[in-house]
C-alpha cells in the first residue's frame, strides 16, 4: 500500500511541475515498501539518496519556471527549498551513519512534500496560472 497518493489537490496546474511532484510521492512510496519489506539494509538508503537527487533537480527545474514568469515570491520560495533539501541532507546523514529509516522519518518526508506542494506551491500556482498550463 502506498504511503501517500497523488490526487488533483495537489496539482499546481502545471503537466511537467505535476509529473515531477508525482515522482516525488512515487519515491517517497519506494521508501515505505523498502522499509516494510527490509530485505536490503542498503535499499533505504539508495532510495533515499534518489529521493535527495530527484528533489534538487525538482527544485531547480520549479525555480526556473518561477524566475521566468516572475513569480513574486520566488526568493522566499528559493529559501523554503533550501530548508527542505536540509531535511532531506539531515535523514539521509543519519541512515548513513546506521540508522535505519524509521516511521517517524517516512512521515516527516510526507508532511514535507503534501505540506509544502498544498501550502508553498499553491501560492505561485494562483499567481501563474495562465503561464503554467503552457509548462
Amino acid at each position: 500500500m502506498d504511503l501517500i497518493e497523488w490526487n488533483e489537490k495537489y496539482s499546481v496546474g502545471s503537466g511537467g511541475i505535476d509529473g515531477e511532484h508525482k515522482k516525488l510521492f512515487s519515491l517517497i512510496n519506494d521508501l515505505n515498501r523498502a522499509m516494510g519489506e527490509r530485505t536490503d539494509k542498503g535499499a533505504g538508503e539508495k532510495i533515499l539518496l534518489s529521493l535527495l537527487e530527484y528533489t534538487e533537480y525538482h527544485f531547480g527545474n520549479e525555480e526556473e519556471i518561477l524566475a521566468k514568469y516572475s513569480y513574486s515570491q520566488l526568493e522566499q520560495h528559493k529559501i523554503a527549498h533550501k530548508g527542505l533539501i536540509g531535511k532531506v541532507k539531515e535523514l539521509m546523514d543519519r541512515v548513513s551513519r546506521g540508522r535505519e529509516v524509521t516511521g517517524d522519518m517516512l512521515m516527516l518526508l510526507e508532511e514535507w512534500i503534501c505540506q509544502h506542494i498544498l501550502l508553498v506551491d499553491r501560492h505561485y500556482s494562483e499567481e501563474l496560472a495562465p503561464y503554467l498550463r503552457a509548462e
